[in-house]
């Protein structure tokens, strides 16, 4: 039972995770209370069982809810806060305000953190998260991001934060505030200005599929153009056109990183490379966790390449995959495609989908 409480989050084939689930019950194996939460909480988008497996959603019960029910002895809504306001571990606090977050369960996330934040449940997760609850609209979703927002807790709150402030915005809200340069009307015009790629990868052929500047946050738009004055510095972009050379050497992996700064509270993004976790051939990049640690505590934006071939603009922007991860890590994530030797297309993609064409950048002279 220690192997499965370590591994249950990890296992892809929900069968496997079935049997597991019940013979934890049948054997009243309370220690798997808090694994099969975790697992139960993997996101909607996780291809091991499909879009519709979400907390509370409307279908054949999850085992893993099952065998929570059974082991407790508790509804699988009072057993998850149990889970919230008590267990010691910060993945397992986190993933049961997932779930409660984002089911139809009788539970109100702001109600909870404003009574938490008078009587603080034991554990610490869930003291991070009653701080944080009016603030964020992000949930938590996997113990990479619970460690990051875990770095903010006694960060002072922001005052007057942007609308739509996420974990995401954390570690740039850190380095100084918004200001009138940053709006949505002012992205707009700065993307008007930009060469933009139509989207073949998906046969839309939009250079922005889903983009609607009227339902842009105003701190996605802080983010997104911060994300242009970073990409636009000629040191960031020798650093990125050296990195898709790399790559397009490379056929064993795609190469990817993140805009990060060298500490939490300020300096300028950087374009820094991370290895992958593991190589997995020349159209994914496997994030490393060192590199979702950084980000969530000291990051802008996650990116990887499509850097195959120089005259590779058929595939410019996301994947599905590449949109799932933008979903389940909750991040600002960016696609650099070869149009040519010295052009990269610079695609966004936001957590709930919408992909945004931030235009080309022309590799430096020398570089």
């Amino acid at each position: 039972w220690q192997t499965a409480e370590r591994g249950l989050t990890g296992v892809g084939d929900p069968a496997v995770v079935a049997v597991i689930a019940r013979r934890a019950a049948d054997d009243k194996v309370q220690s798997m209370v808090g694994p099969l939460v975790r697992r139960w909480a993997r996101p909607a988008g996780d291809p091991a069982f499909g879009p519709a497996a979400a907390g509370g959603a409307v279908g054949a019960p999850r085992p893993e809810a099952q065998a929570v029910e059974r082991l407790t002895g508790r509804s699988a809504a009072a057993a998850l806060q149990s889970v919230l306001q008590d267990d010691p571990s910060s993945a397992n606090a986190a993933a049961a305000w997932t779930l409660l977050a984002r089911g139809t369960w009788d539970f109100q996330a702001k109600d909870w953190a404003a009574r938490a934040a008078v009587d603080p449940p034991a554990s610490p997760a869930g003291q991070v998260l009653a701080r944080w609850g009016g603030v964020l609209d992000q949930w938590p979703t996997n113990s990479e991001q619970v460690r990051g927002l875990l770095a903010w807790d006694q960060a002072p709150l922001p005052v007057a934060p942007p609308a739509g402030l996420a974990l995401r915005h954390l570690p740039l809200q850190a380095g100084g505030g918004i200001s009138a340069r940053h709006s949505v009307p002012a992205l707009v015009q700065r993307l008007a200005e930009s060469t933009h790629v139509p989207r073949r990868i998906d046969r839309t052929n939009d250079a922005s599929p889903g983009f609607d500047a009227q339902q842009l946050s105003a701190a996605d738009a802080w983010a997104l153009h911060v994300t242009l004055d970073t990409i636009a510095t000629p040191g960031t972009a020798a650093r990125l056109f050296a990195q898709a050379d790399a790559d397009r050497l490379d056929p064993m992996t795609e190469h990817g990183g993140g805009l990060l700064r060298d500490a939490p509270s300020g300096g300028d993004f950087q374009a820094v490379d991370f290895s992958p976790e593991r190589r997995l051939g020349d159209h994914a990049y496997v994030t490393p966790r060192a590199l979702l640690e950084a980000l969530y505590l000291r990051g802008l934006a996650h990116y990887h390449f499509h850097a195959q071939r120089h005259a590779h603009a058929d595939y410019a922007g996301p994947g599905a995959g590449d949109k799932d991860f933008a979903a389940h890590s909750g991040l600002l994530c960016l696609t650099l495609t070869f149009i040519d030797a010295d052009h990269l297309n610079i695609d966004a993609t936001l957590p709930h989908g919408v992909v945004i064409d931030l235009g080309c950048i022309r590799r430096p002279e020398g570089g």
